[in-house]
């Protein structure tokens, strides 16, 4: 409300004329609008709204100060939304309200159908769709027959709304992506073989150098196996001593390979490992005839390249007594954390070897 200290000088009323200046103005062109028109039955409503509106005005001017429900700019806008409003309603004002041939005409790819999927209306560039294909899209999607046009449907009042989309270009792409993944598949195969050939290759190669080192390692025994061999007697007691020889190197050869072999993964050996080394030439000392004891720790833990040395050092001493060996004592114990190998031999001469490492 307007205050008592508040008062209106030239510009408020010369507004305030031009405003209800406005107003006449639309009345006035809307009497003739009408009159062309001849919508007397409808005149009335459009008079009426700018009629109140004009009187309401003209008694807020004349007692500015009085107690309104509206003040004069609320009046302003409210009489300028009803007037046009009621031009519009009294068609004066014509307005666009013919929507099912503006739907018809449009460039949407649409249509509407009722409850039982019946058809009742399809733009211009639309399809219409059989009940049993909108059904199949209900608040989703289908595949129409040509196979390049998806139909979507959703619910509205009263039916369905649907609409189709042309995946012509999305189905070359797919196409596309299809044929390059299938190029990646390939290349990917391929790349798997040769990686697999690769890997296949690196370790031939380093088995093929494990083994040229186990070789190497045995050269010696495999040299006094092939010379033995190859002047093997055909019988008598030089072919049995040649055969017990050969039965002891063999039996190394064959134990010193495998530790060679595990020595290549693992970095320590327990006793037990090493003690299966010895088993195994004591075995074949005794087939030889050649006693021998064996006592062993198989619970001590020893590097790899020591249980490889312990073992060679045994076959290096046990070759150099062959042939007039007669016993063998083998003790494999543990002094703190270092393992000791005891080996003692008695030849035919009555000689006593030791040796300690």
């Amino acid at each position: 409300m307007w205050n008592d200290g508040y008062s209106h000088g030239v510009l408020y009323y010369l507004a305030a004329g031009w405003m209800i200046a406005m107003a006449l103005g639309m009345i006035v062109l809307t009497v003739r609008s009408t009159v062309s028109r001849r919508l007397f039955k409808t005149v009335w409503l459009p008079l009426a709204v700018t009629t109140a509106a004009a009187l309401y005005e003209a008694v807020y001017l004349a007692h500015p100060h009085g107690n309104y429900m509206l003040d004069l700019p609320d009046l302003i806008s409210l009489s300028s939304i009803l007037g046009w409003e009621s031009l519009v309603a009294a068609r004066i004002i014509v307005s666009n309200n013919d929507y099912p041939a503006i739907f018809a005409s449009s460039s949407l790819h649409a249509g509407l159908a009722d409850g039982d999927s019946q058809v009742e209306q399809v733009s211009a560039q639309g399809v219409k769709p059989l009940p049993e294909q909108l059904k199949a899209a209900a608040d989703g999607e289908t595949l129409m027959p040509d196979g390049d046009t998806l139909l979507k449907a959703r619910a509205v009042h009263g039916g369905w709304f649907y609409w189709t989309e042309d995946i012509t270009e999305l189905k070359r792409l797919r196409e596309k992506l299809d044929d390059t993944a299938d190029y990646l598949e390939e290349e990917n195969a391929m790349l798997r073989v040769s990686a697999r050939i690769e890997e296949g290759r690196r370790k031939t190669e380093e088995q093929t150098k494990l083994y040229d080192r186990v070789t190497q390692s045995l050269r010696p025994q495999l040299d006094r196996l092939d010379a033995l061999l190859r002047a093997l007697p055909q019988e008598g007691n030089g072919f049995r001593e040649t055969m017990k020889t050969t039965g002891i190197l063999v039996a190394y050869v064959k134990r010193r390979s495998n530790l060679l072999l595990l020595a290549d993964t693992h970095p320590t050996f327990t006793g037990e490992e090493l003690a299966l080394c010895f088993e195994e030439s004591a075995k074949a000392m005794r087939m030889a005839d050649i006693p021998c004891e064996l006592s062993a720790d198989r619970t001590l833990r020893i590097a790899s390249q020591t249980a490889d040395a312990l073992y060679e050092a045994f076959e290096t001493a046990l070759e150099n007594a062959l042939p007039s060996l007669r016993s063998v004592s083998i003790s494999l114990q543990s002094h703190g954390e270092r393992p000791t190998l005891e080996l003692t031999m008695e030849t035919e001469d009555q000689r006593t070897l030791r040796f300690a490492f």
